[in-house]
């Protein structure tokens, strides 16, 4: 299994020196790599490579010919949600209300990865004004999309990021607009105000697109995949947030304030997860630890990844390491979306634990 995921992660990375030999790829487990890249949504990237290596022919015919099927579909996909997030943009430029397309949408109009058709996403998401919020709904309305209520959003502790999802029968994609980019609890470091103003604009297809800044963008990204997914508590490899990470170094690097990056993980407490992310992205995908972050330890970012590879090669310690982390102080509050450093952590850790041996006890 390890010798399957680190093939894949380095096949993935966007270095031009991380092709295997043809040797090396003739003796992997196809099914396994090629499975591994559909759990972690990354098989468009994967073909991708596979070609852009010349190693197509050392794959397994039926395996190759599943891999362009996927690569083709996602490709047919995105060109849809492309078409789709025009259509919204262009009615927001027309009553100059000011957004940024957040998370996977960016690499829409983004030239980061080679085309847009390696990420792989869901819906889109966009960063409104927060006093046009309303306006900016009825505006998806005018267009035809009506609210899918959301009653999860309900039960949250504080006002959500984003209202319910908006959806419309000549889409394929459900649009999210959002008051903040990230959870209460987090926004604090990088609230919507200062994202919005600090956006960038992208001309395509003769109309303007506004982005997240290459900083904010790594933000997002990684506070999303490793604390409001629970990426980091739960132990997991988060591929294709790394691989992400990677491709926007290649193209960004040099406009990403790792200061401003590493200020904004310390603010809200959490300056070991983004040290975690980094050695991991560092082991597994090839980049470079950044030099304005050297001052900080790696020690803890060095066993969390020891424990990502421990839980990923064993079902038995991921489920009870995943089980223990659930209890830690940070996935408690996060839970609550309660910022780092509050009181109370270790009384909401001991009656989480109540309840969950209250209800065992019960079943028994």
């Amino acid at each position: 299994m390890r010798e399957a995921l680190f093939f894949l992660s380095r096949l993935l990375s966007p270095s031009p020196a991380t092709c295997p030999d043809a040797e090396v790829a003739e003796q992997q487990d196809w099914r396994l790599v090629t499975w591994l890249s559909g759990c972690y949504l990354v098989t468009p990237s994967l073909a991708s490579q596979i070609t852009r290596c010349g190693l197509m022919d050392v794959v397994p015919d039926q395996v190759g010919a599943e891999l362009q099927e996927i690569a083709a579909n996602v490709t047919s996909r995105n060109q849809r949600f492309r078409s789709q997030l025009a259509e919204i943009v262009t009615a927001f430029d027309a009553v100059s209300l000011p957004y940024a397309i957040l998370k996977g949408g960016a690499y829409l109009v983004l030239p980061v990865y080679p085309t847009p058709a390696l990420r792989v996403m869901a819906d889109l998401d966009l960063l409104v004004a927060r006093e046009r919020l309303d306006e900016a709904c009825d505006i998806l309305a005018a267009l035809g999309y009506h609210q899918v209520e959301d009653k999860s959003l309900e039960l949250k502790p504080a006002q959500h990021r984003h209202v319910s999802p908006f959806v419309n029968d000549r889409h394929i994609a459900a649009v999210e607009l959002h008051r903040e980019a990230l959870p209460v609890h987090l926004a604090a470091c990088a609230p919507g105000a200062e994202l919005l103003r600090t956006r960038h604009r992208h001309p395509a297809d003769g109309r303007d697109y506004y982005t997240l800044s290459p900083t904010f963008r790594l933000l997002v990204s990684i506070m999303h995949s490793e604390i409001v997914d629970g990426g980091y508590t739960n132990g997991a490899i988060p591929i294709r947030a790394l691989e992400e990470y990677a491709y926007t170094v290649k193209a960004d690097g040099g406009a990403i304030d790792w200061s401003l990056l590493g200020d904004c993980f310390s603010q809200v407490g959490r300056s070991q997860v983004l040290m975690s992310f980094l050695w991991l992205a560092n082991r597994l995908f090839g980049v470079p630890m950044p030099e304005p972050l050297s001052g900080h330890s790696l020690v803890r970012a060095k066993l969390h990844y020891l424990r990502c590879l421990l839980q990923f090669e064993s079902r038995l310690a991921d489920r009870w390491l995943r089980r223990w982390a659930r209890y830690s102080g940070s996935s408690s509050l996060d839970r609550l979306g309660v910022e780092a450093g509050m009181k109370g952590g270790g009384r909401i850790r001991l009656h989480a634990m109540k309840r969950v041996l209250q209800r065992r006890l019960g079943r028994g």
